[in-house]
């Protein structure tokens, strides 16, 4: 478990120097262990303006003058956005934008932590990010030494491109040297310092250090809110309560993993308030006047979070009053067949149908079937829409309708697996649905449709058996808010 106060530069921690679990050391981690200054640096971490920080900066403008100094930044940004265009088309690989400010094509978006394990997001985009900004990274240790703030950023990086890797152990590695050189250089105060806490505080959450995620999140809110009251007024003032907004968000996430769903509430209600400050008119943005900025995107998945505490509480109603407000600005940002959209329309439908709604309900989930008909989606994912658009339509009696949404169930499942108890399952109930499709009226219905009245006439005939088709409720992850990758 990571201690909070292993976060600051204090003393080298004892597997610094030490291979980790008997893994290699890569270069930057060596190049950081020879710091034999590194006590000493840590108790001067608080002075961020030096008479030396202004030589240094004199020295480093003359370097980067020079034609040497040119070439070296020319190198750098080129190695820099092939790691940004490596890293989104990984994204474009799992076929949704998962992570906020870190998505290099729009800087919007949102982290829905749970899928950081799965072997679809280690592919080779990923590690080809990671080894341009490791080289990056490598250069500036070079050029700069370990102390200065770019060496910080470079290291920023590194944690962000290993944290959508999913190599987990090593993003935390990198962002809590980031956070020790950012305080050292920078002071500890720093809004960037902040930044890197917010990423530290996704990658804890991410390993399940519910507590200790916690912890950097409250320390990182402090230090947005003391940069909010620096910042009083325009633009500044707006940015300043998003970036609160953003960490009142994560730790209302975190709340929601660890199951206190008072407190998550609490949470996403305080963010949602200061992000529809900023965006007061935030209807207009839906009418096309400007859907580019990030933070109108970040309202809609705080919101998402919020609906998802509704959802677990049993609110339908108000459940549904959220989603449908989110939705409204994640379709016209990133269209229907975005992952973030199916996952509110998903939670939308569910809603409906809880509230015995299932005209609204077929509705949602016709729209979810009308974008995954026409993707690549996973074939499980396609079943699962279809067996909720047949449940509602039992429910409606439109056996027809039933019907017609079973036969591609029926098809799908048998590519799956013929001996799937699911096609069994669904063969099944295509006879019964056909049965109430081409059977006469009996005698008792006959009756009641005459007298306008309920008659029983003998026992009930055998009906559509529903045991095996049940409405489950969506499987939600919070999503939280992180960085964008930053040129270091």
């Amino acid at each position: 478990m990571v201690k909070l106060t292993n976060l600051l530069p204090s003393k080298p921690k004892k597997d610094a120097v030490q291979e980790k679990d008997g893994k290699k050391k890569k270069s930057w981690q060596k190049a950081l262990m020879n710091d034999d200054d590194e006590v000493k640096a840590a108790q001067l971490s608080d002075l961020s303006d030096s008479t030396d920080d202004g030589l240094e900066e004199q020295i480093e403008s003359l370097a980067n003058n020079s034609e040497n100094g040119q070439k070296f930044e020319r190198r750098l940004r080129t190695k820099h956005s092939k790691g940004c265009k490596a890293m989104a088309v990984s994204r474009n690989k799992i076929g949704t934008v998962l992570y906020p400010y870190v998505d290099i094509r729009t800087s919007s978006g949102a982290l829905n932590i749970s899928p950081l394990s799965s072997p679809n997001l280690q592919t080779g985009s990923y590690h080809a990010a990671l080894e341009e900004f490791e080289s990056i990274l490598s250069e500036l240790l070079t050029r700069y030494g370990e102390k200065h703030e770019r060496v910080g950023a470079a290291l920023h990086n590194v944690a962000i491109a290993n944290l959508r890797a999913g190599s987990l152990d090593d993003a935390l590695d990198a962002i809590e040297e980031a956070i020790k050189i950012r305080s050292r250089s920078l002071g500890r105060a720093h809004p960037k310092v902040a930044d890197s806490l917010v990423e530290l505080g996704i990658i804890l959450l991410s390993m399940e250090e519910h507590e200790d995620a916690l912890k950097v999140f409250e320390r990182a809110s402090k230090l947005r809110k003391d940069e909010r009251e620096k910042d009083t007024y325009g633009d500044d003032l707006d940015e300043s309560r998003l970036k609160v907004a953003k960490v009142l968000n994560n730790i209302g996430c975190v709340n929601f993993e660890k199951g206190d769903l008072s407190a998550a509430r609490k949470s996403f209600d305080s963010a949602i308030e200061l992000q529809k400050a900023v965006f007061a008119n935030w209807y207009t943005f839906v009418c096309g006047m400007d859907m580019s900025s990030p933070g109108v995107l970040t309202m809609a998945s705080t919101m998402c979070n919020k609906g998802y505490v509704a959802i677990e509480q049993g609110q339908f109603e108000e459940a549904i009053t959220i989603f449908e407000e989110s939705l409204k600005i994640q379709r016209s940002v990133l269209g229907l067949d975005n992952k973030l959209v199916q996952t509110s329309l998903d939670n939308l439908g569910y809603a409906y149908a809880m509230m015995k709604d299932n005209e609204k309900a077929i509705k949602v989930y016709n729209e979810m079937w009308g974008a995954q008909s026409k993707s690549n989606d996973q074939q499980e994912e396609k079943t699962e829409t279809l067996r909720k658009l047949v449940i509602c339509h039992i429910r409606m009696d439109n056996w027809q309708k039933a019907f017609e949404n079973l036969e591609p169930l029926e098809d799908m499942y048998r590519e799956m697996d013929e001996d799937a108890k699911e096609l069994f399952d669904t063969r099944k109930l295509m006879g019964e649905v056909n049965y109430e499709i081409l059977k006469l009226p009996s005698l008792s219905d006959a009756t009641n449709s005459a007298l306008g009245c309920i008659v029983c006439i003998g026992p009930p005939e055998e009906g559509v058996h529903m045991e095996a088709w049940t409405l489950d409720k969506p499987e939600n992850t919070s999503k939280m808010s992180g960085h964008r990758v930053a040129h270091a």
